[in-house]
């Protein structure tokens, strides 16, 4: 009996043995599963040839540094940069294929979509306004008080004409009664308009107003056309963009969005180097003279919009043109896909982290997204941003706050410097958030 027991007691020790050997061994197991993370793809954005058109004048200033960076080989991308001075010619080199990314007009962006049936989407705004109104002499505390004034101006039946006139009839001034509109052929006689009617007011775009003001020693800006259109219609004045061919972001999207990393760089340079940009435009031939650039290039409204505020503003412009003429558009106002996409703030103690909006067209579709800081009490998001070289990438903290733009509020002609400068930033915002870039894997899933 005795011995009985001792064995029962051996196989109790045994089994409680194993049963401990067993518990320690799905510990393990489990712990190491635990610990073992999926391999991350390598979402490293891809590069790739880009023919880039842009245009001569202030939409094509942008562009200056990104070229000379490629003529160096300091670019991710390979880039073939080929400098328009007529719409026309890009308009056709989109439609062939032959442009995959092009800085134009942004009428001339929504009649590009129409011509291609939505072949093309807007990526960004480069350019806000850069038409200004001119005096001799003359005083002018508002636009009002320009009633039987003679107004010489470019671009009849185009961007300029539509401008003046949506800005004279918001101030109570009819254009076709209350003002003369004499319109020029081309902007460069402008600057002989004085020798002849010394009491006329020009309507001059960049750099012709500069050029202008610097012939002639009466001469003072008396109004901005950029500043004048937001008096009336709350929104910005949008009038020069970057496009990019559906085809190519849809094949390309790791290009296209290290272009936009790229592209957002050489405009910040832009901004903080005038004088060494200035030199560019002589070089590449875009404005004449590097003097003349150097002064004019505050003036042209350089800018980097993106996302919901681009979509809001560009829209607002579009209508406005559609109005005066919908041949200026294209005959049609362009749908939702226009717009690349973007994530609109979260309303302040809200709770909000920002929705991808529904428009983000093929730009999200290609597996794009843009993100814009939440408002407070935000839900805190952690995303992959890819940096800028010499910037840390900064996730995004709880409560909407956006490490990547710190004690934003320096603007240089639209540019925010200062912070710590994400390249995706955004125009003449103080309330610190800043747009981002991100790149994922899911395709389709994006939008």
């Amino acid at each position: 009996r005795q011995r009985q027991m001792c064995i029962r007691d051996s196989i109790k020790s045994i089994v409680s043995l194993l049963l401990a050997l067993t518990l320690a061994l799905s510990l393990t197991a489990c712990g190491s599963q635990a610990n073992t993370e999926p391999e991350q793809p390598d979402d490293t954005p891809t590069t790739a040839e880009v023919n880039l058109y842009v245009l001569s004048g202030p939409t094509g200033i942008g562009a200056m540094n990104l070229w000379a960076a490629a003529d160096a080989g300091e670019t991710e991308n390979t880039y073939h940069i080929t400098m328009s001075g007529a719409n026309d010619e890009v308009v056709a080199a989109i439609s062939k294929g032959e442009a995959d990314i092009a800085a134009v007009a942004t009428n001339m962006a929504a009649a590009l979509y129409n011509k291609t049936e939505g072949g093309v989407t807007v990526l960004a705004v480069n350019t806000l306004g850069v038409l200004s109104l001119l005096g001799n002499g003359q005083e002018a505390a508002s636009i009002a008080d320009l009633a039987g004034k003679t107004i010489y101006a470019p671009g009849q039946g185009a961007n300029p004409e539509y401008i003046l006139r949506y800005v004279l009839t918001g101030n109570g001034l009819d254009p076709d009664k209350d003002v003369t509109i004499q319109f020029v052929g081309e902007g460069s006689e402008l600057l002989t308009v004085w020798q002849s009617d010394p009491d006329a007011v020009i309507l001059a775009p960049q750099p012709v107003a500069t050029s202008i003001l610097m012939q002639n020693e009466n001469a003072a800006k008396l109004f901005d056309m950029t500043e004048e259109w937001s008096k009336i219609s709350g929104n910005q004045l949008m009038m020069g963009c970057v496009i990019v061919r559906n085809a190519f972001l849809q094949e390309n999207p790791g290009a296209v969005e290290l272009f936009l990393k790229e592209y957002a760089a050489s405009i910040e340079k832009a901004q903080t180097d005038v004088e060494g940009t200035a030199a560019l435009c002589e070089q590449y031939g875009l404005i004449p003279k590097a003097a003349l650039a150097q002064k004019a290039i505050p003036s042209c409204g350089l800018a980097f919009v993106t996302g919901a505020e681009m979509k809001t503003d560009l829209s607002a412009y579009l209508q406005v043109m559609y109005d005066a003429d919908p041949k200026s558009v294209g005959g049609a106002l362009p749908g939702d896909d226009f717009y690349s996409g973007g994530y609109p703030p979260g309303a302040a103690g809200a709770g909000g982290h920002g929705e991808l909006l529904a428009s983000g067209g093929a730009f999200a579709a290609a597996g794009l997204r843009r993100v814009r800081a939440g408002g407070a009490g935000g839900h805190a998001v952690r995303r992959r941003v890819r940096p800028v070289e010499g910037v840390p990438v900064a996730d995004r903290a709880a409560g909407g706050a956006d490490p990547g733009h710190a004690g934003g509020g320096v603007h240089h002609c639209g540019v925010p410097v200062g912070g710590a400068g994400l390249y995706s930033q955004h125009h003449r915002v103080s309330d610190g958030a800043a747009h981002r870039m991100e790149r994922h894997g899911n395709g389709p899933a994006a939008a």
